[in-house]
């Protein structure tokens, strides 16, 4: 047994005892399984430069345990950039999964080069063992080149995290993990590859055993400087990373420090594009937030303050914000935090339960008509009878004696008592419902009934613009025609000075679109949002059901209604109905 294999046998236990003590701290971590699976790579290299430095050891043994040992120094490289990149906090890289393609690929061609021969040109018996000889296949040069550039790639990911950390702990780790790691890395090549290539000198395989000096930087990092143990600036990154509510690290002035993923996740955006830039870019009202913010950094703790915010690609997310200062021991600002927490499940649930409240509402209302609907109509239609019948008798046994205020006194009485009727009528409606019976019809024909019921002033002009091909509508006549009745009414009253109505048809996919407007005062916005509501009205003599039976009416039949309206320039009702046949008339 040569001083090689005594080397490579207290590597190959070095590095198995340092596996074994990293995973039995915190196995879950990915901090700790990264770096074990490291360690087990040139746990397993080791071996086959044990067998290798034995000279008694047949060429086939030789080849054999080049071919397992290409497990370990293929792995190597990308093993390394791995456990780099989670010591130096850049784990989100690692969900990128193009990633995973040079990082397993590469390794994966390189042993297949070895078990194909394309790597390894055979094996020769120097002074210390066998030698393995290098091919000149382009399988070799891609490992020379992977190998260097992802080392290099993970010296530098070490150097910056070295440079940008904040945590004493930290820093140290990170200066043993870069100068072990590139004396190692050094010193492995100039052994293995420059001196074995571009010599003639005769040396041993010694980059497996070179390593241990990472290795050795790796144990006294643990062991001096709390790596892989559970600090409190892990635990504190933990907590972080766990937490569900998005927190926000900020300068006094609102500049980002850090986020967590939760907030990274929330407002879709990814690691480090949030740096350097103002938090209020997160915010719906951006002055409102700076005014919040200034409160908190008064000293003025804020809980649970509902805002509105924006996610990268603008889409709306209410927040619960929740915020404090943080001062150093001199009592100085020295940043803020801010946590929000994500409401739109409670925005949502409490809009259901405004809805379910207000058509909770609107059954106790129908309730309560429909059981004075039937009473009232019996009681209030004898005595108008009664009255029109003596205003008949008074009409017919007297009229000519009837002048002047008389008669016209006697026309009102008329006049009230139909009113009255038709707001009966409307109210039996509306609360007893009618079965909806639905079949072909014209649209012009039901316009023309609902033209004729509407008995407009002189003063208002109707035009219907109806397309020569309009099909056919599928649609109970009778309740449409009151639908357009009431529509016409309500547009003719809104024009106290008189005015023109519109109505227009034209067809859409599988419906026939009718837009009913006017040229009147319009709907404010707070009346519009009872529009449809039973017993609302803005009349002073209205019952309010005249388009609550709109709405019943069209929904029954398959449609829908809109409106859109503006102060003082009118309104427009709009209605989809369904399309009966393809035939015109």
């Amino acid at each position: 047994m040569t001083i090689v294999t005594l080397l490579n046998v207290f590597a190959l236990v070095a590095y198995s005892a340092l596996a074994v003590r990293i995973l039995t701290k915190r196995p879950r971590t990915a901090l700790n399984w990264t770096a074990a699976l490291v360690l087990a790579g040139l746990a397993v290299w080791s071996v086959e430069d044990i067998v290798h430095g034995i000279p008694s050891a047949s060429v086939g043994l030789a080849g054999l345990f080049a071919d397992i040992g290409s497990f370990g120094w293929s792995t190597f490289a990308s093993f390394f950039l791995v456990f780099t990149l989670v010591f130096t906090h850049r784990q989100p890289v690692l969900r990128f999964w193009p990633i995973y393609i040079p990082l397993l690929g590469l390794p994966a061609l390189t042993i297949y080069g070895q078990f194909t021969g394309r790597v390894n040109a055979g094996y020769a018996l120097g002074p210390y063992g066998w030698v393995t000889i290098w091919s000149t296949s382009w399988l070799v040069y891609m490992y020379y080149a992977y190998y260097i550039s992802f080392a290099l790639a993970a010296l530098f990911l070490l150097w910056q995290f070295r440079r940008r950390t904040q945590h004493w702990r930290e820093r140290r780790q990170a200066t043993l993990m870069l100068g072990t790691a590139s004396g190692a890395l050094v010193l492995g090549t100039l052994t293995d590859v420059v001196v074995r290539q571009f010599t003639h000198l005769s040396i041993p395989d010694l980059a497996g055993v070179l390593v241990v000096i990472w290795a050795a930087g790796l144990y006294f990092a643990v062991t001096r400087y709390g790596m892989m143990s559970v600090t409190p600036q892990a635990a504190a990154d933990d907590i972080l990373a766990t937490m569900p509510d998005a927190l926000l690290l900020l300068e006094p002035d609102g500049v980002f420090i850090r986020t967590n993923q939760a907030a990274l996740d929330l407002f879709r955006y990814q690691a480090g594009e949030l740096t350097d830039k103002h938090a209020e870019l997160l915010f719906a009202e951006p002055a409102t937030f700076r005014a919040t913010l200034a409160r908190i950094a008064g000293g003025e703790p804020v809980s649970a303050l509902e805002l509105d915010c924006r996610t990268r690609d603008g889409l709306a997310v209410p927040v619960n914000l929740s915020g404090r200062v943080m001062r150093d021991r001199g009592g100085e600002t020295v940043g803020i935090v801010l946590v929000l927490q994500d409401v739109t499940e409670r925005r949502r649930a409490d809009a259901r339960l405004r809805q379910v409240q207000q058509e909770f509402v609107v059954r106790e209302k129908l309730a309560t008509l429909g059981q004075v609907a039937g009473s009232v109509a019996h009681e209030i239609r004898n005595p108008l009878g009664a009255i029109r019948n003596a205003a008949y008798f008074l009409k017919l046994t007297a009229g000519d004696k009837l002048t002047g205020k008389a008669a016209k006194h006697l026309e009102i009485i008329n006049e009230e008592i139909a009113r009255s009727n038709q707001i009966i009528t409307s109210l039996l409606d509306f609360v007893q419902g009618r079965l909806c019976e639905p079949h072909p019809c014209r649209l012009a024909d039901i316009l023309s009934g609902a033209t004729a019921r509407a008995e407009l002033p002189r003063m208002t002009e109707i035009q219907t613009r109806l397309p020569r091909d309009l099909p056919l509508v599928r649609v109970d006549a009778d309740q449409m025609e009151q639908v357009f009745c009431n529509l016409i009414t309500n547009a003719h009253q809104s024009m106290p000075d008189g005015g023109q109505i519109t109505i227009a048809a034209s067809r859409s996919e599988g419906i026939v679109r009718v837009a009913v407007s006017d040229s009147g005062t319009g709907i404010t916005p707070v009346n519009r949002a009872h529009l449809f509501e039973p017993l609302f009205s803005t009349k002073a003599f209205g019952v309010g059901l005249g388009l609550a039976i709109c709405k019943s009416f069209v929904e029954a039949n398959g449609g829908t209604i809109s409106v859109e309206t503006e102060v003082g320039k009118g309104s427009v009702f709009s209605l989809n109905l369904p399309l009966a046949t393809d035939d015109k008339l």
